[in-house]
């Protein structure tokens, strides 16, 4: 929408936290407004793109920058942008000039057009009030993919508005709005999930999309931590690791690396992955150094420890950490074999410093070894085909199976001890490849 952040009175509202929402926009520096906004949209804007001024000129105005919101409205009005023309004329209440211009938009199929009119007969601006017409247009708009008509047609269906109540349609339009990035539909729908309006309750899914509110600056961050710590009281894993990290960065409330650990530990606990990869950080650096300091004594076993059980549930921090631990004897027995395993999966998952250990670390015997093993890996149903060829190609970027080869060929085809070397390889392969295995197995249980 253009002209409203909210569209029912108080005295309608069957819910506080909703007028809250609903009826104030979130002040907000200007400067901070334009950081919430795509570079791209923003250079073309400056480049006198008529369209990327208004919806940047709307983006302004829904966080309560006003100032922004009419310079860049005038400048899109300025090179022909005709819904500029009509939000501001909106704007001064001049809707007998406003409304002709509009009508030939809507007329148009001007899905941003057609969203206005609706709010117009929402609060009869310009026409007769009317909550019927106002659904009319609001499904016009929202059909065509308007993420502030399909948010505005949520709170008619939420709140019966024109159109018969129901929480499971309005959830329905909050959510397609909400994936579109508008604060308000992605606040409203963590509410829903707060107290189960439509949804399954989920106070998970209500910090998630809270938070995306928060991060544009629709929720004030006291309002958003309020409603994490009320999930985290009652026992949410989600809300607890978000407040552990609020607390280890100091977002919000006064950073404290203690508290940090509390939450991440309660978190970790409950089996979330990131909270255990996080506080097994805490663990690693620990307060030996003072910049390191993490909100406890450090212990590398502790580390490993929480580590692992992240790294089972495929957290990719945590699978590289676990390759560090074992590289350089930290917690554990140093093994190259099982830090580069690590660093394989750590790799695979886009870890970019895993590709840098690998190339430092790796050797013929061990690239070598490890072919083998995930090979035995697979055969015994440890790791699935397509997970082992993905291991195995990791490997083959540094050192193939033919190169290893190729190298014992061109170092002894000429040495009588050449074919004493096969015949031990042949005669041991066995034994070496069982032991390997064995190896490769034992970090494959912290997986």
């Amino acid at each position: 929408m253009l002209m409203v952040s909210c569209s029912h009175n108080n005295e309608e509202k069957t819910s506080e936290e909703h007028q809250k929402v609903d009826l104030t926009r979130t002040s907000i520096d200007a400067e901070d407004s334009l950081r919430q906004v795509p570079d791209s949209l923003i250079v073309q804007a400056e480049n006198n793109n008529a369209e990327a001024q208004f919806l940047l000129g709307r983006h302004c105005w829904f966080l309560g920058d006003t100032i922004n919101c009419l310079k860049w409205m005038k400048m899109a009005e300025s090179n022909g942008e005709e819904m500029a023309t009509v939000f501001l004329l909106g704007y001064n209440n001049d809707y007998k000039r406003a409304l002709p211009i509009l009508v030939r938009l809507v007329n148009g199929r001007v899905p941003t057009a057609q969203s206005y009119l609706g709010w117009c007969y929402e609060f009869g601006k310009g026409v007769k009030q009317s909550y019927e017409k106002a659904v009319e247009w609001y499904s016009k708009a929202a059909e065509q993919g308007d993420a502030s008509a399909q948010y505005l047609l949520g709170l008619c269906y939420e709140y019966g508005k024109g159109i018969k109540q129901s929480y499971e349609k309005a959830v329905e339009w909050y959510s397609k709005a909400a994936k579109q990035g508008d604060m308000s539909a992605q606040y409203l729908l963590g509410l829903c999930y707060e107290y189960g309006k439509g949804v399954k309750q989920s106070y998970e899914k209500a910090v998630e999309w809270c938070s995306k509110a928060a991060e544009q600056g629709k929720a004030p961050m006291y309002y958003w931590l309020g409603r994490c710590f009320n999930a985290a009281e009652q026992g949410n894993a989600y809300a607890q690791r978000c407040l552990g990290y609020c607390y280890y960065r100091g977002e919000g409330v006064e950073q404290s690396f203690e508290k940090a650990v509390e939450w991440y530990t309660k978190a970790a606990e409950q089996g979330d992955a990131l909270a255990q990869s996080s506080l097994g950080d805490c663990y690693y650096y620990g307060e030996g150094v003072k910049r390191w300091r993490k909100g406890l004594k450090y212990s590398y076993k502790k580390a490993v420890e929480w580590y692992s059980k992240a790294a089972k549930q495929g957290c990719v921090n945590a699978k590289f950490q676990l390759g560090r631990c074992y590289q350089y004897g930290f917690g554990v027995n140093k093994d190259k074999l099982v830090a580069l395993n690590y660093y394989v999966q750590a790799s695979i998952l886009g870890d970019k410093e895993a590709e840098n250990r690998i190339s430092k670390l790796i050797d013929g015997e061990l690239a070598r070894k490890m072919l083998w093993a995930y090979d035995e890996e697979r055969d015994l149903g440890l790791i699935s085909v397509e997970e082992c060829e993905k291991r195995k190609d990791c490997i083959r970027k540094y050192y193939s199976e033919d190169e290893f080869f190729n190298n014992i060929n061109t170092s002894h085809k000429n040495n009588d001890k050449y074919l004493i070397t096969l015949g031990l390889m042949n005669m041991l392969g066995l034994i070496g490849l069982i032991i390997v295995t064995v190896k490769i197995y034992e970090s494959h249980k912290h997986l």
